[in-house]
């Protein structure tokens, strides 16, 4: 029996299970063009293919989930179908007395451009049509796929040569004479003939899509589709961080030159395309122009939703037909219950289950704090105001506990108004993520115990291939290797908590293989990205964990790294190292999901290699957190590294990673300007 929490890209599934999420709803809904931007396994392919029309009609779940369709989607990835060679081809068409000339040569870039872009947008769109009129979705007669694609190579497509006969010419016939258009001209632009005898012939940008989604809107009429108003086009164009910088200013420019109902969706990796600039002069892409959809910022009760989602439907669609009718809840999209099988686990019920079946050391330690902030709690608050902190919950309170001990002794003399309380919970819930460190270390654990439904998903960083690499290696401990699908009805029926130990030892396994993906990858930099990754671990873990005695509340939120990108660009050339090694370095990290930029959430017109870009705020991925050991919720205070600290880290490697981690740590806390950063009481902030 395969896992059916893998594979996890969703391109090497035969069978891919799709979720119309409540993102998705909302681009489909859009009146402007989206950009999606998210790392890789955030999700962006997976919102794209369930907003096209021929994945959604291939598969009955996702139909069901989405109902009637009030948009046509066409599907288009860049990576397989867009050639890397346009560039070449270019070249041949640009008379040669001008091609150093920037200002003649970019238009004529951008007019070539467009128009093989369009033309396999259109391609795309013909053969689908095609295919699901064959299908019996869409119910035009053979006349008007005559008529219409009679009209389209009169109207719009009249470069492209016509046959002897008209008679049985049709959408289908269309769409491979384009196919052998594009394969012509290909073919003479790399024998260097020249534009007459390439058959090129230049169209107006933007023009082939707003006619031809005119021209084919009468024929998509069938029962899968509202009939209270005509569709509209989405083009939903995957991959486009694959486009170079001239690229994407040419493919905005095609976005904002296309009008009517055609509305682009554009996927990408966040940082690695240019969501602003245009070919146009004084022109440029704003928010009036298209709505930006950030995957990376998703609210986490959003991101769990998804993860309980795509767990049921995988779950349920790996099971034969026959047997779905044994599951007590036979629904594909609620058929598992992901919270239940993971635990709704706090810190303390974590650390309680720990204490109940050990003895280490410090359990009395913690035993007595806890018990204390429960009768400080008890006695200095309102009974109104106790409510917020769940006293009466079996577990004791040892994050309170912990926290409380840190308190200014001034605070625990004087009686908590309702404001007092307010802000006390409010602390509380930031040290959470300390409280389970500081607890692990005082119960001696080896492994820390990141288990329970709410750390798995933040260790999944709103990435949901991390999820799925997680909830595999869970379902390997669960299920027994056995063939009998039986045991998958059990596995999915069942309410019952999956051990603590065996999600330990899985979200270990998990976060020891992404660092391993890591070494295993075969790119220029690998070297460079490991030696990061792991100082940057190691330094992460002592920032939340280690702190000088004056300073021993410290904060469990630091991790995030702010860099001068400028001074250290200076460094490196200094070194003599190769042009944008530094930013190849950075982008590469972040692009495989080991590292996060975080310096403008949301933002992501900054292009790291733009000299303009003086600095960047950098942590690493939640993922790696039970591996070095430090917070599973990510950091949210930032610590300058000096330039040179990061340069002989990445370049000139004087020390190991791990000395390189505890040199700059020494130098961080006895930084006199960092001290000033730290609290020195609990509420200090909060009651001000």
């Amino acid at each position: 029996m395969q896992n059916p929490f893998g594979p996890n890209r969703i391109e090497y599934e035969s069978r891919p299970i799709l979720w119309f999420s409540q993102k998705s709803a909302l681009i489909s809904a859009a009146a402007k063009p989206v950009f999606v931007a998210g790392t890789r396994g955030s999700g962006k392919t997976s919102i794209l293919r369930s907003l096209s029309t021929v994945h959604i009609l291939e598969d009955k779940s996702l139909a069901d989930q989405v109902g009637k369709l009030g948009w046509y989607g066409v599907f288009f990835q860049l990576n397989e179908t867009f050639s890397p060679l346009i560039d070449n081809a270019v070249l041949n068409l640009i008379p040669e007395r001008i091609r150093f000339d920037t200002a003649a040569v970019i238009p004529r870039q951008f007019v070539i451009f467009s128009h093989y872009l369009e033309l396999k947008i259109v391609e795309r769109l013909l053969e689908s049509i095609g295919q699901l009129r064959r299908d019996g979705h869409l119910k035009y007669r053979a006349s008007e796929d005559r008529d219409v694609a009679l009209a389209l190579h009169r109207e719009v497509l009249h470069f492209i040569p016509q046959p002897a006969r008209l008679d049985f010419f049709s959408i289908d016939e269309l769409r491979g004479r384009i196919t052998r258009y594009v394969d012509e001209c290909f073919n003479a632009f790399f024998f260097a003939a020249d534009a007459v005898a390439t058959g090129f012939r230049a169209t107006d940008p933007g023009a082939i899509i707003n006619k031809v989604a005119t021209a084919i809107t009468p024929l998509l009429n069938g029962p899968s589709f509202a009939g209270d108003r005509a569709p509209f086009f989405k083009i939903l164009i995957d991959d486009c961080e694959a486009l170079t910088p001239l690229q994407q200013q040419f493919l905005n420019t095609l976005v904002r030159k296309t009008r009517g109902n055609v509305k682009w969706v554009l996927a990408y990796i966040g940082g690695l395309y240019d969501t602003i600039r245009t070919i146009i002069p004084g022109q440029s892409l704003s928010n009036a122009d298209r709505d930006v959809e950030n995957l990376d910022s998703v609210d986490p009760r959003e991101f769990a939703t998804l993860c309980e989602n795509v767990s049921s439907l995988r779950l349920y669609y790996a099971l034969p037909d026959h047997l779905r009718s044994d599951l007590e809840r036979n629904d594909a999209l609620s058929a598992f219950s992901l919270k239940n099988r993971l635990g709704r686990l706090s810190v303390n019920d974590i650390i309680e289950r720990v204490i109940i079946s050990g003895h280490s050391e410090g359990r009395e330690e913690l035993v007595a704090l806890a018990d204390a902030a429960r009768e400080f709690l008890s006695v200095n608050l309102r009974t109104a105001d106790q409510q917020q902190f769940l006293l009466d919950r079996k577990a004791r309170p040892y994050a309170e506990g912990l926290a409380l001990a840190l308190m200014n002794p001034e605070i625990k003399r004087r009686p908590m108004s309702k404001a007092d309380a307010s802000n006390l919970k409010r602390s509380i819930a930031r040290k959470q993520g300390w409280a389970f460190l500081k607890a692990c270390q005082m119960l001696r654990l080896h492994d820390y115990p990141y288990v329970g439904h709410q750390i798995i998903t933040s260790l999944s960083d709103v990435c949901i291939r991390d999820f799925l690499d997680i909830m595999g290696e869970i379902f390997r401990r669960s299920v027994p290797s056995s063939s009998d699908p039986r045991k998958l009805v059990e596995f999915i029926n069942s309410d019952l908590q999956i051990h603590l130990e065996q999600q330990r030892q899985a979200v270990n396994a998990a976060s020891q293989r992404k660092l391993d993906g890591l070494q295993a990858l075969s790119h220029p930099y690998e070297e460079e990205s490991v030696r990061m990754v792991r100082a940057l671990g190691y330094l992460t873990a002592r920032l939340q964990t280690e702190f000088a005695e004056e300073n021993a509340l410290g904060t469990t939120e630091r991790g995030i790294f702010r860099v001068d990108l400028k001074e250290m660009r200076s460094l490196v050339n200094r070194l003599e190292q190769p042009s944008g090694k530094l930013d190849e370095v950075l982008r590469r990290a972040e692009r495989d999901g080991f590292i996060r930029e975080v310096s403008a959430a949301g933002n992501f017109e900054v292009d790291r290699a733009d000299p303009a870009s003086k600095e960047m705020m950098i942590r690493l991925h939640r993922r790696f957190a039970p591996y070095f050991g430090f917070s599973y919720r990510g950091p949210y205070e930032i610590n300058t590294i000096p330039a040179a600290r990061m340069v002989d880290l990445l370049f000139t490697r004087h020390r190991l990673p791990e000395d390189w981690a505890d040199s700059v740590f020494k130098e961080l806390v006895a930084r006199p300007a960092l001290k000033t950063e730290f609290q020195h009481s609990l509420f200090e902030s909060d009651l001000e």
